[in-house]
């Protein structure tokens, strides 16, 4: 969904506990970020089919870019869910 999330998965974890996320808080990121993934991939699945890969791949690449984007300015735990719910509908 983030394009090679696991790479910097450890550091995300030190940004969330500097603005004031807790360990419940960083799971929930987690599990709202690919449940986000696994709901939507029936979606971009069937709009590949039926059009062509050119606007799924730009629909979820601009999502992930503004979702990173706003996570990485964010300076509240919540701000912090509605990135990771943005990141979630990237795919």
């Amino acid at each position: 969904s983030d394009f090679g999330g696991a790479l910097h998965a450890p550091v995300l974890t030190f940004f969330f506990r500097e603005v004031g996320a807790t360990a419940v808080h960083i799971g929930l990121f987690g599990v709202m970020s690919s449940a986000g993934a696994f709901l939507l991939a029936p979606f971009y699945g069937w709009l590949v089919d039926a059009r062509s890969i050119y606007w799924p791949v730009l629909a979820s690449c601009g999502l992930c870019g503004f979702a990173c984007l706003w996570r990485g300015l964010a300076t509240t735990v919540w701000e912090l869910f509605a990135a990771e719910a943005m990141m979630g509908l990237s795919g």
